[in-house]
């Protein structure tokens, strides 16, 4: 793990392909203590513009893959787009 005194933390997550980046709860990024690294912008599928908090790094292992990454936090599932995959 990145921070290795912190314990892993198992999810269910929704892959979703029309979404880019990997999205998560605010109370999961809290549960990793994931730093804020910037705030991005983004537009929604309704054309709503949000400014949400880039949270990271996280490392995300789904079967035998492995990757490192940021992610996005909004809503209350974890939600695997385009890019974690």
């Amino acid at each position: 793990p990145l921070a290795p005194e912190r314990p892993a933390v198992t999810v269910n997550a929704v892959i979703d392909t029309s979404v880019q980046n990997l999205c998560l709860s605010a109370a999961i990024a809290d549960q990793l203590g994931l730093p804020v690294v910037q705030q991005r912008e983004i537009t929604t599928a309704n054309s709503q513009r949000l400014l949400l908090d880039y949270v990271g790094p996280v490392e995300l292992t789904c079967g035998n893959r492995t990757c490192c990454l940021g992610g996005l936090v909004t809503g209350t599932d974890v939600v695997l787009g385009l890019v974690p995959m």
